[in-house]
């Protein structure tokens, strides 16, 4: 058995030497930028196989990473940290014991994936180097923005009355794909030069955008994370600053970012809703005179748009005359059988706040039990809505539903452990007036995934952009180098 595996490996080395690490890299940066555009190509297939292409779709292609990433003798100096290796580990051995009593085979393929599948993958991803993998994943992430961005612009639908998705077919899926983004271009920002102007500028404007579009998704999450990121950056930069003692430098170039921020604001805004409703408005009127006496009659004016804009993203937080008229389309972010009752009363303002998330989380909690359920999903009926099958919109919650209560508790352990280890990491580092790569990722990968655990039950990688973050920023913790070790020993004295 033990000279099969080594013959084995042997074949991985052999392919990978054959290929060279540049070639490696660039393959690594396609696969990534697959693995965030599995959310789009699964829109191409029946809805009841969408769900498992994506997940299926994911655990192949990081299989895929993993051998790009096998380095040849390069588990002898790695090791796999017990505290954050056993919560992750036992997380999937939670599905595991919950695939076996109610034999639901999507449970053992989710609980492979943790208990086997994500540790396999840190350890390949370390062997490669830590800042390449994450450099590998934020390129290839870049790119699938990119292509996401081109295709919006030319093909994409117009902005309506509920918020801009792209072809993405939820304002949040798309949300949460912009957040992955901004990320991505965050980690591109920092480890470019100085010198590189024009490269920094672009990806500034396409930082810009990208915020532009969360605007317009109305998901407040994926705002909030966002935003959370581009503060984290900036407190970074100005650390970065301090230590090269160029603040009155870092303050005119911030002075430039903001009037080029407006700048890309307009423009995109013009670009995705004035000029795109009047592109559409000028083809329908030359291909199909119903379609487009009714686009006339349902298509909000930019001015419209803006108003519902932000008079939903303020919701539940002042008085609105939108309040009533908006409805949540965070809440139906996996319900499509979501129904309003008729001849009901206007939510009040914690209904509406919440989005109708508040009796969902209280039904779930309730049906809580050591064991998980066979069902992720649940009928919630409120006063005013009625979801016939829902997810509890919490990822805490809905792993301690699935796979039972030792899962949510393991789940939030493990979110506290890597908000306290990534302060403590960060704060050293800010002492040192610097930041590391892998921190910096670690630090934005967390901010990317705090506010949508609390509002989505997306706990898995690759059908949810946030979750994917998480975990495959968890192999920083999970891993340990002793070369790394050593030579932060050395440095240390």
């Amino acid at each position: 058995m033990r000279s099969r595996l080594d013959r084995v490996f042997s074949a991985i080395t052999a392919g990978n030497e054959a290929l060279g690490r540049k070639n490696r890299f660039l393959l690594l940066k396609i696969v990534w930028g697959v693995v965030l555009l599995l959310g789009l190509l699964r829109l191409l297939l029946p809805e009841s196989l969408q769900y498992s292409f994506t997940v299926m779709g994911g655990v192949l292609l990081s299989g895929l990473i993993a051998l790009l990433s096998y380095e040849k003798g390069a588990f002898s100096g790695l090791r796999l940290c017990a505290l954050p290796t056993l919560l992750v580990v036992g997380i999937g051995l939670c599905f595991l014991v919950n695939a076996l009593v109610f034999r639901v085979l999507a449970y053992f393929a989710i609980g492979m994936l943790f208990a086997v599948g994500l540790p396999l993958l840190y350890l390949c991803l370390f062997s490669f180097g830590p800042e390449s993998s994450i450099l590998a994943f934020a390129e290839g992430t870049g790119a699938a923005f990119v292509l996401v961005l081109i295709a919006s612009l030319l093909f994409g639908p117009v902005v309506g009355d509920s918020g801009y998705a792209s072809f993405f077919g939820n304002t949040n899926l798309f949300g949460y794909f912009l957040i992955a983004s901004t990320a991505a271009i965050l980690l591109l920002l920092y480890t470019t030069e100085a010198e590189r102007r024009g490269r920094k500028s672009v990806l500034y404007c396409l930082l810009f955008i990208a915020l532009t579009l969360c605007v317009l998704t109305r998901s407040r999450t994926s705002l909030l994370s966002v935003l959370a990121q581009l503060l984290f950056y900036f407190v970074t930069w100005c650390v970065r600053a301090a230590k090269n003692k160029s603040l009155a430098l870092t303050w005119a170039a911030f002075c430039r970012r903001l009037v080029l921020f407006a700048l890309i604001v307009v423009t995109t805004f013009t670009a995705f809703c004035p000029l795109k409703i009047y592109a559409a408005r000028q083809i329908l009127r030359h291909t199909d005179e119903a379609a487009a006496a009714a686009f006339e009659k349902e298509q909000p004016t930019s001015e419209e748009i803006l108003r519902l804009t932000f008079a939903y993203l303020f919701k539940g937080l002042g008085a609105s005359e939108d309040d009533e008229a908006s409805e949540d389309d965070e809440a139906s972010e996996d319900d499509e059988d979501l129904l309003d009752e008729p001849g009901t009363e206007a939510l009040d303002d914690e209904d509406v706040f919440t989005s109708g998330r508040k009796e969902i989380w209280k039904r779930f909690y309730h049906e809580l039990r050591f064991l998980g359920h066979a069902d992720e999903t649940l009928e919630v009926v409120e006063k005013t809505r009625h979801y016939a099958a829902t997810n509890a919109h919490n990822v805490y919650l809905q792993l301690a539903f699935s796979a039972g209560i030792p899962a949510g508790l393991l789940m939030l352990l493990l979110a506290l452990l890597v908000f306290v280890s990534t302060a403590v990491r960060v704060l050293r580092e800010y002492r040192a007036a610097s930041l590391s790569l892998p921190n910096l990722f670690l630090g934005l990968s967390g901010l990317a995934f705090a506010f949508p655990s609390l509002t989505s039950a997306g706990y898995m990688p690759y059908v949810y952009y946030p979750a994917t973050l998480f975990w495959v920023s968890l192999m920083l913790l999970c891993v340990r180098s002793e070369k790394m070790e050593f030579a932060y020993n050395q440095e240390a004295r």
